[in-house]
């Protein structure tokens, strides 16, 4: 199902874009509303930039103690934390 903001957007680019004689896919890129491999590139580098400045403020020991109620622990368990963090950082970031 289609959000109905969304399509409330693409109708108007739909206007627009036959108001001004230009090619919906044009209007539709204007306004951020293609998915394409740019703007994919783009979102995953936002977010992992995002994720990388989350990740150096917390630190590694407020991670293990997130998940493991300790400050220290293994390599093996800082793995699986970050692991987790991560899931739980891009979970909570979806649209």
């Amino acid at each position: 199902m289609i959000d109905p903001s969304t399509l409330q957007e693409f109708q108007a680019a739909q206007k627009a874009a036959q108001r001004k004689g230009t090619a919906l896919v044009e209007e539709l890129d204007a306004r951020g509303l293609l998915a394409t491999n740019l703007a994919d590139r783009q979102a995953i580098h936002t977010a992992l930039e995002g994720m990388s400045r989350e990740l150096e403020y917390r630190g590694a020991s407020s991670l293990m103690r997130m998940y493991y109620q300790r400050p220290h622990g293994t390599p093996a368990e800082m793995f699986v934390a970050v692991l987790a963090w991560m899931e739980s950082y891009v979970s909570s970031r979806r649209v």
